[in-house]
């Protein structure tokens, strides 16, 4: 008597991982924030930060408009918080890049941010965590 290979035990956790893997991506797929008026991220140099500057960067990466920004506010937990207008960038979907200013010096650029859109209308509705 031989043992069949892959029989409905390996077909029955192959069929729930690829479940498992869809449920996940279809949880990952979280709609674009479309809107914004505000921008959080962590400082850890926040005491000797000076200002910030916004890169605004469209699909391709180039940048669109850069914003100087003033210090913001920081909480308890290092998280920054500015405030953002993006009324005068044209409809479509965006990043943002963020660098740290201190007089003279500035910090290297962020990573892009998740996309977000600028869309006809008022801002998203606020989502907690």
């Amino acid at each position: 008597m031989t043992k069949r290979q892959g029989g409905t035990g390996t077909l029955y956790y192959l069929g729930l991982l690829l479940v498992l893997l869809l449920s996940s991506a279809l949880l990952a797929q979280v709609p674009a924030l479309k809107n914004p008026t505000g921008v959080t991220f962590l400082s850890p140099d926040h005491a000797t930060v000076t200002g910030y500057e916004i890169d605004i960067l469209s699909t391709t990466g180039a940048v669109v408009q850069t914003l100087v920004m003033g210090r913001g506010t920081q909480d308890a937990q290092g998280v920054v918080t500015l405030t953002l207008a993006v009324q005068p960038i044209a409809f479509g979907t965006y990043t943002l890049r963020i660098r740290a200013v201190a007089g003279t010096s500035k910090s290297d650029n962020s990573p892009p941010s998740d996309p977000w859109e600028r869309v006809p209308g008022s801002p998203s509705k606020p989502t907690t965590k």
